[in-house]
């Protein structure tokens, strides 16, 4: 949970500011909550063997606003 995210693909707070329409200058505005990654052998498989990121803006996290978290999967 918190952290820096382990990112596949491109930096997950990048994904999150261009989902959300902002640019990636705005990636810093975003912060990882939690990473789950896959696991075969307890049947957890996200894609082809990815990550789920759970990430919100830091005001967000700051207010408790977890509702507005944001999902994004990666996978190889």
């Amino acid at each position: 949970m918190g952290g820096i995210a382990w990112s596949i693909q491109e930096p997950v707070e990048a994904a999150c500011a261009k989902f959300a329409g902002h640019g990636p200058k705005f990636a810093d505005n975003w912060q990882l909550v939690l990473q789950i990654d896959s696991d075969v052998e307890v049947g957890m498989e996200w894609g082809d063997t990815g990550r789920l990121y759970l990430c919100a803006r830091r005001e967000d996290l700051a207010a408790g606003r977890f509702d507005r978290c944001w999902t994004v999967m990666q996978c190889y």
